[in-house]
């Protein structure tokens, strides 16, 4: 039955079954139970793709910082006729860290590499100091609680240290023969287009000693595999895998070859 107009028929004078039919209908336990499913349903659907959106774009910010970073050590080589610098480890040597990014964490080590000394951190920003933060030696991925790679070393990044040249030089008294390091100039690499200049925390050890000397968290942030954002001599970036114990492959070389 049609429920009378109104205007005609005041609320007094209808009747029940009027009543009843012009009661808006909700929506049952069923439809609700339907409706929640398909929601569930679109968000399991969609959370792999989000997942994949957020992590290329931190690849895309990663890879952002690496290319200020080969700018910032042409810079370098500009001013030190073209020659890289050497950065080193006590009691060790030449050393991959310790080129850019803030002083590292305290007993770590790495704090004996302060903002301030490292080489490449003038031609980033202006106004360094000790404590210095230096972001763009952080890569957005390196994340692991309330630590990181960045936290610990001072950078996410390292450097192919494998741009020293080694000689042995005679001590101060002209006598005994002693370890001498030199950065190479830029000239020397022979293949700039695959040589590595800096990459990802776990890219440059990884070809000689294997990814086992580091925590699962320390390496691949960027992928489930191998692949590395990797910043080469001529000052490209690409996401690609560095084979353990590979030093050299079609791909890239740590050494000059």
């Amino acid at each position: 039955m049609k429920c009378p107009d109104t205007e005609y028929f005041p609320v007094h004078r209808t009747c029940r079954a009027c009543t009843l039919q012009c009661v808006q209908r909700g929506f049952t336990l069923i439809e609700l139970l339907v409706v929640v499913s398909i929601v569930a349903l679109l968000i399991s659907l969609l959370l792999p793709a989000l997942s994949q959106a957020r992590r290329a774009a931190l690849i895309v910010m990663c890879a952002s910082n690496l290319r200020q970073i080969a700018i910032g050590t042409t810079s370098y080589l500009n001013d030190q006729a073209d020659r890289f610098p050497t950065v080193y480890a006590p009691g060790i040597g030449p050393t991959a860290f310790g080129y850019l990014g803030k002083t590292g964490a305290p007993g770590s080590y790495y704090d004996l590499h302060p903002a301030d000394r490292r080489p490449i951190n003038a031609y980033l920003e202006v106004n360094i100091d000790r404590d210095s933060p230096l972001e763009v030696a952080h890569c957005p991925a390196d994340v692991n609680g309330n630590t990181s790679v960045y936290d610990l070393g001072g950078a996410s990044y390292c450097f192919n240290a494998n741009w020293t040249a080694r000689t042995l030089s005679k001590g101060p008294d002209g006598t005994g023969l002693y370890d001498s390091f030199r950065g190479i100039a830029e000239s020397q690499i022979l293949a700039p287009s695959r040589f590595v200049l800096v990459g990802d925390f776990p890219l440059v050890n990884t070809p000689f000693e294997g990814s086992h000397v580091y925590a699962a968290w320390q390496k691949n942030w960027h992928s489930d595999d191998t692949r590395d954002n990797t910043t080469f001599a001529d000052g490209h970036t690409v996401l690609i895998p560095i084979q353990t114990l590979a030093p050299k492959t079609e791909d890239y070389t740590f050494v000059r070859d």
